[in-house]
């Protein structure tokens, strides 16, 4: 982003450094929209919402990912509504992400797109290959795995661009090397991926 739009970001990071550094601690909270309306609904039919909302409305970070299943939850929108405001007067940093621009949401009620419209909208298209290189190899570390040069070239080229599918075809490559089988090659990994997407080989 531009340096002017990156201002407001920079400043609210700088003062949870500020806190970090006075308490020594900072509570970021990262969901999807389904979990939170999975844990708003569970805590609802409990009567521990004052247990959620305690634990949604004290974090310094919050972070939202697929803000599309919320969708048509009218509940879930309304207590997401209610926790944002809290939030923003918290000064709270939130980042939410959905698979379309805010203003082609779909049965989500105005005053929540424009909660959405207030922050810096920012469309982030597919990974190039240099990006999907440093994911696998950020995921591999984090799996403790490791893939040959031209696995890992093959993947960045050829693989999904979905984030999420990316993992998933990493996760079955790694189980594959788990069972001790025959090393991957680019060729191998190929088929292999064939199968786990449910095609013959031989195209």
């Amino acid at each position: 982003g531009r340096q002017h739009d990156a201002g407001p970001l920079r400043q609210r990071l700088g003062g949870l450094a500020t806190r970090l550094k006075q308490t020594g601690h900072a509570s970021i909270i990262v969901t999807s929209g389904e979990s939170f309306a999975r844990q708003f609904l569970a805590a609802l039919h409990k009567k521990t919402l004052d247990a959620f909302r305690n634990r949604y409305r004290s974090c310094d970070i919050f972070i939202l990912d697929d803000f599309h299943g919320l969708a048509g939850k009218k509940a879930c929108l309304t207590e997401f509504l209610h926790m944002y405001d809290d939030l923003f007067k918290q000064d709270c940093q939130m980042v939410l992400s959905a698979d379309v621009h805010p203003k082609s949401l779909l049965n989500v009620p105005p005053e929540v797109i424009n909660r959405f419209m207030a922050g810096l909208v920012v469309e982030i298209g597919h990974p190039d290959s240099a990006t999907k290189a440093k994911l696998i190899q950020h995921n591999l570390i984090r799996r403790k795995a490791s893939f040959p040069a031209d696995v890992i070239d093959y993947l960045s080229q050829n693989a999904s661009d979905n984030v999420r599918e990316l993992e998933g075809d990493i996760a079955w490559l790694s189980a594959y090397l788990h069972l001790g089988k025959t090393p991957l090659t680019p060729a191998l990994t190929r088929e292999l991926l064939r199968q786990k997407n449910g095609k013959a080989g031989g195209e």
